[in-house]
């Protein structure tokens, strides 16, 4: 099985598995792609789950906007970091854009053991969804009050 279809497939599991206990999750799409997402109501910004080889992500993802408005609009969730920290029960990663991307990053990295079963899906599939539950009510009233510069 290609890379593309083995995504597809463990896109399509997460979505069923989690959009069965809440129907929110079925507006994530399963791409072939290292990562899917749900808009947020403000351009450029979304929630995300990325898969990697040896971890998963969730993310609050800034991009595509340019750099100044993706900048605008982390610092604007940055001004929160204290309560957001204090709120979640897993580590972040607060990564601002640099010089070499125009992309603003909020994560929370969630290891996985790899490997071509599937032994490992639900288990890491249930990680990933009450890593989002957290970040729903903690981000999304963030997100709501965010201002563009445009």
């Amino acid at each position: 099985m290609s890379v593309k279809e083995w995504r597809q497939e463990f896109w399509n599991e997460l979505i069923e598995r989690l959009g069965s206990r809440d129907a929110w999750y079925y507006g994530f799409k399963p791409w072939n792609s290292g990562a899917i997402e749900v808009t947020t109501g403000r351009p450029g910004v979304s929630l995300a789950f990325r898969i990697r080889a040896k971890q998963g992500h969730v993310t609050v993802t800034i991009e595509d906007i340019g750099r100044s408005r993706c900048l605008n609009f982390y610092e604007q969730v940055e001004v929160h970091r204290s309560s957001v920290d204090d709120a979640m029960t897993t580590p972040l990663s607060w990564e601002p854009s640099t010089d070499d991307t125009d992309t603003c990053r909020i994560v929370t990295y969630v290891d996985h053991p790899s490997g071509d079963n599937r032994d490992w899906w639900d288990d890491f599939i249930d990680r990933m969804g009450e890593v989002m539950d957290e970040y729903r009510p903690v981000f999304l009233p963030i997100i709501e009050d965010l201002e563009d510069l445009e």
